[in-house]
């Protein structure tokens, strides 16, 4: 590299050369932005600065992990959802905007300003739960994964944003869960097929697997959850499910064949049917 060369250069040049990318500008202004530690706005003042060798030798190298398509939040090490920034890895699944959607859906349900006790299945990174907890202090909030790393990586957001009303732990789905205990219960599991042509999309390939792919269909955890979820919602008690957009139907019917009642479906911010939610009207057990 010519370190004569200046900052507005490189970005044309990365530009061209994250050719993997949906977004090249985009990536390129906040690779060079990480490199420098500085803002959008301060960048525009120094495009026409040069980068010495150092920083040249660290752009470099986070260029070829984006070449290599791996995820940009996961270079950055951060991803914003809700109103927050949140710590992300490798190891846990990206929040995507697609699941604020499910957030929306929580807050909007007729909870009388109640405190509630709620539970999050697979919270990865916090996302949803960091977000409820903000928005409703006084619930009582349970996240819980299958994977340690990524209950690190929730606690240490959780820490990050002072959050009291959570409580983590290890479990696998609703098994952690005590019958009849909660008044929401909520996740957005694993539902890719597990042929879908998306898992070899831009940076998918470099998220674990197992909080992608459920099954054939995509269904299979979305179906355990379900099932289980019965015995755990106190009578009246709600259940809210992100999925594909092409699942909403099977999930419904899921949720009517497991005494589940009014069932409908959300819309994200694209229109696509996005999360499915229906209340107990009565208790079951499974």
């Amino acid at each position: 590299m010519n370190q004569a060369v200046r900052i507005a250069d490189w970005l044309r040049q990365i530009r061209m050369r994250l050719t993997n990318s949906a977004s090249p500008e985009l990536d390129a202004r906040l690779l060079v932005r990480h490199i420098m530690g500085c803002n959008a706005t301060e960048l525009i003042l120094y495009e026409r600065r040069e980068l010495n060798m150092d920083q040249l030798s660290g752009l470099e190298v986070l260029v070829q992990r984006r070449r290599s398509g791996e995820p940009m939040a996961y270079i950055m090490g951060q991803q914003a959802f809700w109103n927050m920034r949140l710590t992300v890895g490798e190891g846990v699944l990206v929040p995507r905007p697609d699941t604020e959607t499910l957030v929306k859906a929580a807050l909007d349900l007729p909870y009388n300003n109640g405190s509630w006790r709620v539970a999050e299945l697979g919270t990865g990174s916090g996302a949803v739960v960091l977000a409820l907890a903000h928005e409703r202090p006084q619930w009582q909030l349970l996240a819980t994964d299958i994977s340690p790393l990524a209950l690190q990586v929730a606690q240490q957001n959780a820490q990050e944003y002072a959050q009291q009303n959570i409580q983590f732990c290890r479990s696998n789905w609703c098994q952690a869960i005590r019958p009849a205990s909660l008044d929401l219960l909520l996740s957005n599991p694993p539902y890719i097929a597990e042929k879908d042509p998306h898992l070899l999309g831009d940076g998918v390939r470099f998220e674990p697997h197992t909080a992608l792919v459920a099954g054939p269909d995509g269904l299979d955890a979305i179906y355990v959850i379900i099932a289980s979820a019965r015995s755990r919602l106190r009578p009246g008690g709600w259940l809210l499910l992100e999925h594909g957009t092409e699942q909403a139907f099977a999930v419904c019917q899921c949720m009517a064949e497991q005494s589940f009642r009014e069932i409908k479906t959300v819309a994200d911010l694209a229109g696509n049917p996005r999360v499915s939610l229906a209340q107990l009207h009565s208790r079951a057990t499974c």
